[in-house]
């Protein structure tokens, strides 16, 4: 980390140096020339940082929710395999119902 420091809307930043290909160079560039929105590379840097730790939460909340709709499935196979014996033994009682009733 480099010992100079940058002032943002009164908040202390630690400068840090990252070294980027060509096209990504080019790309942070355009980004802070062509667009009202950034007014340094450095901005369009810290949006890049920002968007990739909540592109991470989204990911986290996505195994979660598989996770979830996981359990959710097979309790689903498993209520299903209840219904089917329950079905299968009403056969049985009426099938032994129908045979009482002919004795």
């Amino acid at each position: 980390m480099n010992a100079l420091i940058s002032v943002k809307q009164n908040c202390i930043m630690p400068r840090v140096t990252a070294s980027v290909d060509e096209e990504d160079e080019e790309y942070l560039r355009e980004k802070s020339a062509e667009s009202a929105e950034y007014d340094s590379m450095s901005e369009v840097m810290r949006d890049c940082i920002t968007a990739h730790k909540e592109r991470n939460q989204l990911e986290k909340e996505i195994e979660q929710l598989q996770d979830r709709l996981e359990t959710r499935e097979e309790r689903v196979t498993e209520l299903e395999e209840q219904l089917r014996e329950r079905s299968r033994i009403e056969e049985k009682v009426d099938t032994l119902a129908k045979r009482e009733l002919l004795c």
